[in-house]
């Protein structure tokens, strides 16, 4: 994890580039802080952010809540609710601490995620425990980076990236639900359907488009790339460990969310987009 974030910081790595062509939408500190908070400081705009998905999550939980009183099973949702609200506040405790423990405190996630996998691959497949485990270290540890780094720019895209992660995954179950008919890999994944990745990705694009041009400056290419590689790379870390589970024969990696698995489950997704984000940044 360290030397990953060594790399990414020392050699300058593709947030850093993107910042110095990408026009800002205001001018970025060197050091980023929650607490300097004004009308048009990056602060402000990752309150927006989380706000916003916050209210989101609550519209989700109203719903929920309404068709509960129908009668309606939604067991599994209301899991998937606490999850989401959980890794929500999460994500802003670290971006909200102190410059020298936010990446520390991922740091902690990190371990907690690879702990998870080797624990439930070593015993019978060690070669693809520990393969799976550099993969979470690389994937991860490029929003470690952006963690460590300290500046705006990089504060804002793991805020982006992290929470539009997030509402991909609400916005793949939601239209998984209301018009999944045709699944995808029974075998692997039998909730994921096309309906739902296909949702998934043009919310994804949409909201991407909708919010980091204002505050990432990106162009309306960039921003729709954006949302293609979370909608896409999204889908594609859930399977990839929802594969690694059922090899194994489990349902979760952990039990620290209940009914909803471990660290590694809610951070699979961006495993893949993360890497998938730096790349984009470095071709753009």
């Amino acid at each position: 994890m360290l030397l990953c974030s060594w790399y990414f910081i020392k050699m300058r790595g593709p947030a850093s580039k993107a910042a110095q062509y990408i026009k800002p939408p205001f001018p970025y500190p060197q050091e980023f802080s929650i607490l300097s908070f004004g009308p048009s400081s990056p602060a402000a705009a990752v309150t927006v952010l989380f706000a916003g998905v916050a209210g989101a999550l609550l519209c989700a939980t109203v719903v929920a809540l309404v068709l509960r009183n129908e009668q309606r099973p939604l067991h599994d949702f209301f899991a998937r609710l606490r999850s989401w609200w959980l890794v929500t506040a999460t994500m802003l405790v670290v971006v909200g601490s102190v410059p020298w423990t936010r990446g520390a405190l991922f740091s902690v996630l990190i371990a907690a995620a690879v702990l998870e996998c080797l624990r439930a691959l070593w015993v019978r497949f060690p070669g693809l425990g520990l393969a799976a485990a550099a993969w979470i270290v690389f994937g991860l540890g490029c929003l470690q980076a952006w963690l460590w780094r300290g500046d705006a720019f990089s504060l804002l895209l793991f805020c982006c990236v992290i929470l539009l992660t997030q509402l991909n995954d609400i916005a793949q179950y939601f239209a998984g639900k209301a018009f999944g008919r045709h699944r995808i890999t029974p075998r692997v994944s039998p909730n994921k359907t096309w309906e739902g990745f296909i949702g998934g990705i043009a919310f994804s694009m949409a909201a991407a488009a909708a919010l980091t041009p204002p505050l990432l400056g990106f162009g309306t290419w960039q921003a729709l790339g954006f949302g293609l590689a979370i909608g896409a790379g999204g889908f594609a870390g859930d399977i990839l460990f929802s594969w690694l589970k059922r090899r194994v024969g489990i349902k979760d990696f952990g039990a620290v969310l209940p009914g909803q698995g471990g660290v590694l489950d809610r951070l699979d997704s961006a495993t893949v987009t993360a890497p998938l984000i730096q790349l984009l940044l470095l071709v753009s």
